[in-house]
C-alpha cells in the first residue's frame, strides 16, 4: 500500500472537473462547457509558502487557456481569480482527507 501511496503522490495531479466557466461566460459563450483542468501537484512541497505560491502559479497557467474566452480583461481577470479560488478550495480539501492543511 506504501508503494502504491509513493507512486500515486510522484504523479498526483489535481483535476478541477466542472469549473463553473459556463456562469462566467457572456451569453455569446454560454453554449461553452466546462473542461477539467489539471494541475500537477506531486513535485511540490505543499507545506511550504513557496509551495503554495508555485501551486498558485499554476493554477493561473492552467487557467489560462479557458479564460481566454472572456471578451474583455476584467472579466479574464475575474475568471482566473475562481480558477485560483476553486484550485485552493480542491487542494485544501485533498490535503485535508491526507490529514494535511494548508500552510498558515
Amino acid at each position: 500500500m506504501t508503494n502504491f501511496a509513493s507512486t500515486f503522490a510522484g504523479a498526483a495531479t489535481l483535476a478541477l472537473a466542472a469549473l463553473p466557466f459556463a456562469a462566467l461566460t457572456t451569453a455569446a459563450h454560454a453554449e461553452t462547457t466546462a473542461a477539467p483542468l489539471h494541475i500537477r501537484i506531486g513535485d511540490l512541497d505543499l507545506s511550504s509558502k513557496a509551495g503554495l505560491r508555485e501551486f498558485d502559479r499554476r493554477a493561473r497557467e492552467a487557467g489560462r487557456r479557458p479564460c481566454a474566452a472572456q471578451l474583455t480583461y476584467d472579466d479574464q481577470e475575474n475568471c482566473l481569480l475562481a480558477v485560483r479560488l476553486l484550485s485552493r478550495d480542491v487542494l485544501a480539501r485533498y490535503l485535508a482527507s491526507q490529514g494535511r492543511a494548508l500552510p498558515g
